[in-house]
């Protein structure tokens, strides 16, 4: 009864993140949202939507004494893309004829770290643990930002093209979680003017939907290829969804952190090719074809491997 319960519990989880998803695939396809729309949504989401979602969180949740130990996720997430990398460079091709070998390790080292966790995380929780973990999700993203934009910019640019744009370090989910822990520390949340707070609150509230309209609206716009016959993309999509969610799984039976810290570990492992390897590819003027490959299948076979994982866990863990 428990697996069969946990089973119901994790698909209806999925299956929103699904329809979510599915909303912003077909308004693309059938050209009612046009691709420069979609790229002014995701700005908006990105610059004010998302970091007042934060923002809002982590005034009214965050509290040291429940957080003593908040600097510790930032290497949480280092850990994660750690394994990943060592995983990804261990099954590279030795084809010496292979010419996506930075797209390949990148593809499996970094994950879609922000949106889907997000969503996933207020379709499966509700109250003070929705709340405790959308704050360790921040406190990983902050070190996740840093690494992307810099370890992972370098490992797809290589030395064709210098990359000196800090701004990314600093974006605006990052700034909201610098402010916003800062705010929480000084207690200072209570010196906001109630409409500030409140505009701040309903702008937030848009985040979660609008997630998964975006990402899914994103991943229309990749032309599929056929993953029968490509081993290079086969290879991305076991490493990436079963191989090292499994060596996450294993290394938090040694880690000794609370069960929701345990749960936001194990659902960064779990999760598919990160979205922003596809923006980075655009931005340095990259091929980006197994990068883009992989971050459409990923996403799509996570409706198969995502709920095996979270169900095993939550079976052990007992978080319901």
């Amino acid at each position: 009864m428990e697996f069969f319960s946990s089973f119901k519990m994790v698909g209806s989880a999925v299956l929103q993140l699904v329809i979510l998803g599915a909303c912003g695939f077909v308004l693309v396809k059938k050209n009612i949202l046009p691709e420069q729309t979609l790229q002014v949504l995701s700005k908006i989401l990105m610059n004010l939507f998302f970091p007042c979602f934060i923002f809002n969180e982590l005034i009214n949740n965050f509290k040291i004494s429940q957080f003593k130990s908040f600097w510790i996720y930032p290497f949480f997430s280092a850990l994660i893309i750690g394994v990943s990398f060592v995983s990804a460079y261990i099954a590279l091709p030795k084809k010496s004829d292979f010419k996506d070998k930075r797209e390949f390790l990148a593809a499996i080292t970094f994950s879609n770290a922000g949106y889907l966790p997000l969503v996933l995380i207020a379709a499966l929780f509700s109250g003070t643990k929705a709340s405790q973990l959308f704050i360790y999700l921040f406190l990983f993203l902050l070190g996740f930002n840093v690494i992307i934009w810099s370890f992972g910019v370098s490992l797809l640019v290589s030395n064709k093209k210098n990359f000196s744009n800090l701004s990314q370090f600093f974006s605006a989910p990052v700034i909201a979680i610098l402010l916003g822990l800062v705010v929480a520390f000084l207690k200072a949340g209570v010196f906001i003017p109630t409409p500030i707070f409140k505009s701040i609150n309903m702008l937030g509230a848009c985040t979660l939907p609008l997630a998964m309209i975006v990402t899914g609206a994103n991943l229309s716009l990749i032309k599929i290829q056929n993953i029968f016959g490509n081993k290079q993309l086969q290879t991305v999509i076991l490493m990436k969804l079963i191989l090292v969610p499994a060596l996450a799984f294993f290394l938090l039976l040694v880690l000794k952190i609370d069960p929701l810290a345990k749960f936001i570990f194990l659902l960064q492992a779990a999760m598919p090719t990160a979205v922003s390897l596809s923006v980075i590819c655009r931005t340095f003027d990259l091929k980006g074809e197994l990068a883009n490959q992989a971050i459409f299948w990923t996403h799509i076979f996570l409706i198969i491997t995502l709920p095996f994982f979270l169900i095993i866990f939550k079976i052990i863990a007992d978080l319901a």
